[in-house]
């Protein structure tokens, strides 16, 4: 069973940067934290510029990449997770944009591609 609306608000935003240095701690992948610092960068400009877009293919390659260097592995390892962060970028769009008729069967759905990266 999903969060409800006001357990959603409570959740506090992580800093990339704590992020990062959470995952390069607890990794046993070979994490290489620049590289992971810079796609993170990229994906935040990309994802900002393609907000409404409905080619979204750019966005999607920035999201490997960076599971790649997450990762350490090669970038064709990783499109499962990273197809799934797409989707849920793309809903979160709906609801910030107010353009969801379901708000709360779309906060299930981004619940659901998150459990899935």
């Amino acid at each position: 069973m999903g969060a409800s609306g006001s357990q959603r608000r409570k959740v506090q935003p992580v800093s990339k940067t704590v992020f990062m240095l959470i995952a390069g701690r607890y990794s046993k992948l070979g994490f290489d934290y620049d590289k992971s610092q810079r796609w993170s960068y990229v994906i935040s400009n990309c994802a900002r510029r393609l907000v409404g877009s409905t080619e979204k293919s750019e966005f999607l390659q920035v999201l490997i990449e960076l599971h790649s260097a997450l990762f350490g592995s090669p970038s064709n390892r990783y499109t499962y997770p990273p197809n799934n962060r797409l989707l849920a970028a793309d809903t979160v769009d709906l609801i910030t944009g107010k353009k969801s008729t379901d708000v709360e069967g779309d906060w299930a759905k981004l619940e659901e591609y998150l459990r899935r990266c």
